[in-house]
């Protein structure tokens, strides 16, 4: 399942996350060990608009959420482990800039109320 699309700045490639595809069961998680499971799933994919030239940005890691462009397109930022981290859109230099947030360990959502994409204006377009 592909989830979380972000398009560059000038169009030309989507970030997005691919995740296991749960069917009916991806919302709704009562099972904790399940949730955890199914955000280790949770990668960081780069491709065309048509689809073509898909792939991983296997430095990134796993467990991702919300990427977001930088306005030069060099950059994407995302969330990870509950912090906010950035790489190379040629798959380099991942790096934390930001975390870890409070809470974390009540709720591996827990960055929600924390960072939210509109507060990053300087790093969109």
């Amino acid at each position: 399942m592909a989830i979380d699309p972000a398009p560059s700045p000038d169009g030309s490639k989507i970030a997005f996350i691919a995740a296991q595809n749960l069917g009916n069961d991806t919302w709704g998680f009562s099972d904790s060990d399940k949730l955890s499971d199914w955000i280790a799933t949770r990668i960081l994919w780069i491709e065309n608009p048509d689809g073509s030239d898909a792939h991983p940005l296997k430095s990134a890691g796993t467990g991702i959420y919300q990427p977001e462009w930088s306005k030069d397109g060099t950059q994407i930022m995302y969330v990870q482990d509950n912090s906010l981290w950035m790489i190379g859109a040629d798959d380099n230099n991942p790096r934390k800039i930001l975390g870890p947030f409070p809470e974390w360990e009540k709720d591996p959502f827990g960055f929600y109320g924390y960072i939210w994409h509109n507060d990053f204006v300087w790093f969109q377009p």
